[in-house]
């Protein structure tokens, strides 16, 4: 058994607090390379964001191939699910055209 540091014991699995959901609009899409893409986002929910871990990670919502309007998802202990139990698409990287 582990014990937390206020001397409880620890109960089982971790559950975090669910990451800010912070609103942004693209301002620009600049084409780097045939494989990079630049794309610049403002807005003011961003003043302040900072990377406090040297690997901090930054995760972008986009709507669903075919829908037009974003769905929030919920935070469901360690990851983010849709209202219908789905996890939100991620881009998959595309193989590079030989």
């Amino acid at each position: 058994m582990s014990i937390d540091p206020d001397g409880s014991a620890a109960s089982g699995r971790v559950r975090r607090a669910p990451p800010p959901l912070l609103a942004a609009t693209v301002e620009g899409v600049e084409r780097r390379t045939p494989r990079l893409t630049r794309i610049t986002v403002v807005g003011a929910d961003l003043a302040g964001l900072t990377d406090p871990e040297p690997a901090a990670s930054l995760r972008v919502l986009f709507p669903s191939r075919g829908v037009t309007e974003l769905v929030l998802p919920r935070w469901e202990g360690n990851e983010f699910l849709l209202p219908d139990g789905r996890r939100p698409a991620r881009p998959r990287p595309r193989p590079a055209p030989v």
